[in-house]
């Protein structure tokens, strides 16, 4: 080599360097990107690793957030989406149509948070990688329609939260059965608003497959139906959802790894087994993954 070339890093180690740091430090892609041709097509793929569409500007962490008009731009690329985007978080009073061909496009999901009541023929079709799920309980019944009651097919589906599970008192809640059968390997059950079904607990109650079953609540009920099941835990929820799932994806520190520490103490007798609730912000407690 010329003693006056200046020394270059081979193409492949210089690709990890920055693959790297785009994935540890998020914030500093949007830099990156103005590096190099070569650097941009490295980690712009990275970027979109984590996308959150909402309508709130307010930043999260180090993950940038789409407004609906600004992820649209990606509609034209949708191979791209499929290729690139892991996790996906739609924050959405009403589903408007790129929203949709974007879902639906992300095929290699393995984390959607979708809250709008709105759904669509194709929001769960094809994930097959899914394995974590937040979603309304009107959006999530509409993914099963009565004549095709076997599409979708979650089967790597474990973690399931239904938001928005609250009916008026001259209303009879849905039979979940049927739809939580459709879920093979689930393990995890969260369910985010009040609600009083007795149907509702007897399905909990047999279903041997969940090991933790959360109630979203603002104080636990001693008298709660389900209170003598070991594994249902009361959270309260102090931290903003979308952190604590960015948390999730991040560090593996959300609510559900918190429930999952609590319960296996209540279990160990670290916990009295009559209690039931625990904040989101307990976290303090939880030292390598061991309650302290």
């Amino acid at each position: 080599m010329d003693s006056t070339t200046p020394p270059r890093l081979p193409l492949d180690l210089e690709r990890t360097i920055f693959e790297l740091a785009a994935g540890y430090f998020p914030g500093s892609i949007p830099i990156l990107l103005l590096v190099a041709w070569r650097v941009n097509k490295w980690v712009e793929p990275v970027l979109y690793r984590l996308v959150i569409v909402s309508s709130r500007t307010v930043r999260l962490s180090d993950y940038p957030v789409f407004s609906h008009e600004a992820i649209s731009r990606k509609i034209n690329n949708l191979e791209f989406l499929r290729t690139s985007v892991r996790h996906l978080f739609v924050e959405a009073h009403s589903v408007q149509a790129p929203i949709q061909q974007i879902v639906a496009a992300c095929d290699r999901l393995k984390t959607l948070a979708y809250t709008p009541h709105d759904s669509f023929p194709d929001l769960l079709r094809d994930k097959q990688c899914l394995q974590r799920l937040t979603i309304s309980i009107t959006a999530f019944l509409g993914c099963f329609p009565p004549e095709n009651e076997s599409d979708p097919q979650l089967h790597s589906l474990t973690h399931l939260e239904l938001l928005d599970t609250h009916w008026d008192d001259a209303e009879e809640p849905p039979d979940l059965s049927t739809h939580l059968a459709l879920i093979p390997n689930l393990t995890h059950l969260a369910l985010n608003g009040m609600h009083d079904s007795a149907s509702w607990n007897n399905t909990f109650r047999a279903d041997s497959r969940l090991r933790c079953i959360v109630f979203f609540v603002d104080d636990a009920d001693p008298a709660h139906p389900l209170a003598d099941d070991d594994r249902v835990v009361c959270v309260q929820q102090f931290t903003d959802y979308r952190l604590d799932w960015i948390h999730g994806i991040d560090a593996g520190k959300d609510y559900w790894a918190l429930a999952d520490i609590f319960l296996a103490a209540r279990r160990e007798g670290k916990v009295d087994r009559s209690q039931l609730e625990i904040a989101d912000t307990d976290r303090g407690i939880i030292d390598n993954g061991q309650w302290v």
